[in-house]
Parts: C-alpha cells; structure tokens; sequence
C-alpha cells in the first residue's frame, strides 16, 4: 500500500462546501483520518518480529512515517495467535520473572513496543507475527490508499463535519455538522463490520478470542 496526499479528498468537501482555504481542509481531513482509523480499527497490518535470546522488549514500528500505531491486536507465534491484554507490563506482574523455555504473555507498552515474558532462552523459531493497528500520526501529510480507495467519502464526512463545527467561521453551520457526524459516523461502522467479517485491508484476519 501506498500514501496518497490529502488533496484527493479536496474535491468531495469542495462539492459540498466551497472556498474552504487548503490548510483549513488539511487540518480537518487528518483529524478525520486519525479519528476514522482509530475507531473503525481499519487499517492493519502484520509486522514481522525477530527475537533474540534473553531479549524481553522489542520496538515495532510501522514502514510508513506517516503512520503510528494505536494498538495490537494479537500477536501469532508458532501458528497460535494470541490476544493481546490492553495494558502495559509491570515487574510486580507475578508472570515477569518466570524462566520457561516459551513465551506465555505477550504485553504491549504504547507507543512502540512488544514485551515477551518470560523472557525468550532462545530465538523463537521464525520469530513472531504481530497484527498491529495504525493511524495517521498528528503530523502526517499523507493518507494509505487502502483507506482512501474504500472509505474518501466517510473521511470528506469527518472533514466537512469539522470544517461545520469551526465557529465564527463562513463555514459554520451546527446543522451541516450534525448531518455530516452522522454520515461519518456510518462510514464507520460500515469499516467495523467489513472488519468483523474477517478482511481488513492488508490480508485476512484471524479472529482470535478476546478477554
């Protein structure tokens, strides 16, 4: 996949609101982006992990600049994917400092990294398979197409509902807002579901159980 530039989604906020200045439609189609991504849960890939002996905590980072991670949903080790708790690893955690020759907890530590306890006393064979989710970082100047080719119009709806909400603005319209929220908000349920059915972008998903 690959990053197509904002202006792709000028054309649809445009048809609906005109004369919106160029950095007022970048602002809002981020924070739309960043919001569709992060609910929806969209946007994943799997990123391969190398593990090294005796080696707990690993940075995962996605390819892409422009894209961060908001969460891991499971991570596959020897064919067996394992859900991941949505909470940082402590040293008072009684799992911590268990010696087996096998992982048994997998941890995420926000923003970047993996924690395998206990800790590896070998190369785990062909290392690990995350399935991370991502998101648009605050700074990004560009969108993966894989969102872009299926959900422009759900991202205009973010867009537009933004721009509506500015006050004082020519583009206000608390109205417009409400109605384009709404829009939106379809837009990403829709991406919920085609998620839940099994495909995200990026590959089929397993489904593994959750706690």
């Amino acid at each position: 996949m690959t990053g197509v530039t904002f202006d792709t989604i000028y054309p649809l906020i445009a048809s609906k609101c005109k004369n919106v200045p160029y950095p007022l439609m970048d602002n809002a189609i981020l924070e739309a982006s960043r919001e569709f991504c992060k609910r929806s849960r969209y946007r994943q890939v799997s990123l391969r992990v190398t593990t090294l002996f005796g080696t707990s905590t690993y940075p995962i980072k996605p390819s892409n600049p422009d894209e961060e991670i908001t969460r891991i949903e499971y991570v596959t080790w020897n064919g067996q994917p394992y859900p991941i708790p949505v909470r940082p690893i402590q040293q008072s955690d009684p799992t911590y400092c268990l010696n087996l020759p096998f992982p048994r907890n997998f941890f995420y530590e926000p923003p970047n990294k993996l924690v395998i306890l206990p800790l590896p006393v070998s190369g785990l064979l062909n290392g690990l398979s995350v399935r991370v989710v991502l998101q648009p970082t605050n700074t990004a100047t560009t969108i993966d197409d894989s969102i872009t080719q299926q959900y422009d119009r759900g991202i205009a709806f973010g867009a537009l509902k933004f721009i509506m909400e500015t006050n004082d603005s020519p583009w206000s319209n608390p109205a417009m807002a409400q109605k384009y929220e709404k829009d939106f908000e379809a837009q990403i349920q829709k991406a919920k579901m085609e998620r839940g059915s099994g495909f995200v972008n990026g590959g089929l998903a397993t489904a593994v159980p959750r706690f």
